[in-house]
């Protein structure tokens, strides 16, 4: 965004006045009705009305001037180009746009030149991958970890350029065959158990040193003892050689074989993720705007997300339990409760939000009482009400009045409180996951599967909390209305990134290779410092 703020041409063109104008502009009565800002008068306010129409012109401008640019800015407050323009952009370049984030497609557009001029290299299908999923990928081949014998007419490479001792490579140091043996070029394959594989922090010169983010935080690593057990197996820091696999690859299998590229990626954090700010309701005032308004005669309370200073978090979480008795609709947006959340004579709008326990007290059938998108609940209860849930994710139980739900992911049972015959009209419940064996007496269904579901973690608040897992079915994965994800991240397009990359990944890798996506919880911790006394001598 730009730094001009609203208004802010306004204040230019009253301090451009010479002083006797500003000083006499209502400044007595400013100051008798409390009010010591000196563009409170009638001038001041007059030139804000003159500045925001400026302020509007120059935003106008700005964004023009962005929109001839379609990368990403490095600056944090730069404007970039609408999305709308991307399209246009890519027919000018010929490229395929299949990211379905705005700054993955940017990347697409903005790297096209430089991208074809070194397709088929390590390099490109890296950068590649991370700026169509928007994540940090690290890459292996898959003919470096498969087993071959060596040969007499193979040269063996230096220890100093794969970032070990220049030690290992003098004539006196051969004819001990436990440090010959741990020549880092060397192409061997039984596992020496003597000293542990695995990534370590190491200086930026190292000639095998690179450079990953993990949690955040850009970290020099390489890998040590290369012939050594893994310590993390089939994780970025094995790199022991296996038998060639000839099955198809996928995020288990297939992966030790010369024709595979694999892409270690972390395993997303879904809505759980760091910064966090924690804070009690008693102080919601201090971090959320309360809206009170009226639409169709009901009184709406909406709650919105305060920018406090000196509070720079992603996410927003409220610790306590909270119970809202007042007879309104609550909107809430972006917001996470870690407790319960109770709604006592109202109505409940949510959107992006997290709550651990979910009640809803208010007997209506006919309009909603609970309303849910693109949200996550542990459990969610309406005994007497219509529970209406959209692309929603519900990890335990739920027990309602009346049902309406679609693209949704009931990992528990479903509950019905009331005797079919009592509600009015149907339970309906389309393009989602029911458990196994879940009845469906009285509900009206379409294109539903209760095929096995696997998360990255079913824990309520921990990391990848409701995320689905590669392992899970494509019913589930492809399952929704219009071919998302079922679940609470069909608007994150968590499945759709993985499938965007492998589809980029075929027109930028060499011809006849296969890439392989693999979840590796280990690049979301840092290697420790340890080099275990290997590394190139300084």
């Amino acid at each position: 965004m730009t730094t001009t703020t609203r208004k802010e041409n306004g204040k230019r063109l009253f301090d451009l006045l010479p002083a006797v104008y500003r000083t006499n502009d209502n400044s007595d009565h400013n100051l008798n009705q409390g009010r010591r800002d000196r563009y409170n008068g009638d001038l001041g306010l007059y030139l804000d009305a003159c500045g925001e129409l400026l302020d509007q012109v120059q935003h106008t401008l700005e964004q023009r001037l962005a929109d001839l640019f379609p990368d990403n800015p490095l600056e944090a407050d730069r404007l970039a180009c609408q999305e709308w323009l991307l399209p246009y952009f890519a027919k000018l370049l010929d490229v395929r746009l299949v990211s379905p984030h705005a700054r993955g497609q940017r990347e697409e557009v903005a790297n096209a030149v430089s991208w074809r001029q070194r397709k088929g290299t390590l390099r490109v299908a890296e950068l590649l991958a991370e700026a169509v999923g928007q994540m940090e990928v690290e890459l292996q081949e898959g003919w470096k970890r498969v087993a071959t014998t060596p040969r007499v007419d193979k040269p063996c490479l230096r220890a100093a350029a794969l970032g070990y001792s220049s030690a290992l490579d003098e004539t006196r140091y051969q004819k001990f065959p436990q440090v010959a043996s741990r020549h880092p070029a060397l192409p061997a394959v039984t596992v020496d158990f003597r000293h542990p594989s695995g990534a370590r922090q190491t200086e930026a010169h190292n000639p095998a040193a690179r450079v990953s983010r993990f949690g955040g935080q850009s970290v020099p690593w390489r890998a040590v003892s290369l012939h050594g057990a893994p310590c993390r197996a089939d994780s970025y820091e094995d790199v022991s050689r296996r038998t060639v696999d000839m099955r198809s690859p996928d995020w288990k299998r297939g992966h030790y074989h010369p024709k595979r590229m694999l892409f270690y990626y972390p395993p997303p954090a879904g809505f759980f993720d760091a910064p966090v700010h924690a804070f009690k309701w008693a102080d919601h005032a201090d971090f959320l705007e309360v809206i009170e308004f009226y639409e169709g005669g009901n009184k709406v309370i909406e709650f919105t997300r305060k920018e406090v200073e000196g509070v720079d978090a992603d996410v927003w979480q409220v610790e306590d339990a909270v119970t809202l008795t007042e007879p309104a609709v609550y909107r809430f947006a972006d917001l996470q409760f870690l407790d319960a959340l109770t709604i006592e004579n109202g109505f409940l709008e949510m959107e992006r939000c997290t709550v651990k326990s979910l009640t809803g007290k208010r007997e209506d059938l006919e309009n909603p009482v609970l309303t849910m998108r693109d949200s996550l609940l542990e459990n969610v209860t309406a005994n007497k009400g219509l529970v209406r849930l959209e692309y929603t994710t519900v990890l335990k139980t739920a027990t309602v009045g009346k049902l309406q739900a679609s693209d949704c992911i009931f990992m528990g049972p479903v509950q019905f409180a009331l005797p079919v015959a009592s509600i009015p009209g149907k339970h309906c419940i389309r393009f989602s996951r029911l458990q196994p064996g879940q009845a469906v007496n009285g509900v009206t269904e379409f294109k539903n599967t209760r095929d096995r579901v696997h998360l990255f973690s079913s824990v309520y608040g921990e990391r990848g909390c409701g995320v689905l897992h590669p392992a899970t079915s494509d019913a589930v994965t492809a399952g929704a209305e219009e071919g998302g994800e079922m679940g609470a991240y069909h608007h994150q397009f968590l499945v759709r990134q993985r499938q965007a990359m492998l589809d980029k990944l075929q027109d930028y890798i060499p011809v006849g290779m296969q890439a392989a996506l693999i979840p590796d919880p280990r690049l979301l911790v840092v290697p420790p410092g340890d080099t275990n006394g290997d590394e190139i001598e300084s």
